[in-house]
């Protein structure tokens, strides 16, 4: 098996290993609690498996990591350890759209006013579906809905 095609292949075999775990630590939860890690486990491993399937069925392979930037990809993890130890710090709002407006930056994104306007609308719109219409609790500074 060449180089191109165990790359390939390790992206599903590690989604389908995800979704088991998902679906295996979701069942010593409470039937309401894990419901929702046990969808995400069942979605995954379905999609996962499915890849896999048309990557066994692929003739020809094309490393798609080959040109990826690991150091874009690694401070992007890093920003990531930092919005999760934040979150509850300086809330969702900021926090959100200080991630959202530096990953689009990070990637390439060129109009920093646009990236801005789209990192806010992003963010309220995400903030307005999780704590009004599905009535999750976000930390918030300064906005008490």
């Amino acid at each position: 098996m060449n180089k191109d095609k165990r790359v390939t292949l390790s992206m599903p075999i590690f989604f389908i290993l995800f979704g088991l775990w998902l679906i295996f630590a979701s069942s010593s939860m409470a039937k309401i609690e894990g419901a929702f890690p046990r969808m995400i486990g069942i979605f995954t491993l379905i999609v996962a498996l499915y890849q896999l399937y048309s990557d066994l069925r692929a003739t020809t392979y094309k490393n798609k990591f080959k040109d990826a930037n690991i150091l874009k990809v690694a401070m992007i993890l890093i920003v990531l350890i930092v919005y999760t130890v934040l979150f509850d710090k300086i809330g969702y709002m900021i926090d959100t759209f200080l991630l959202s407006l530096f990953t689009m930056i990070t990637l390439g994104y060129k109009n920093k006013m646009k990236a801005a306007m789209l990192s806010f609308l992003i963010t309220t719109g995400v903030f307005l579906i999780f704590s009004i219409l599905l009535k999750v609790p976000l930390p918030t500074l300064f906005l008490n809905i």
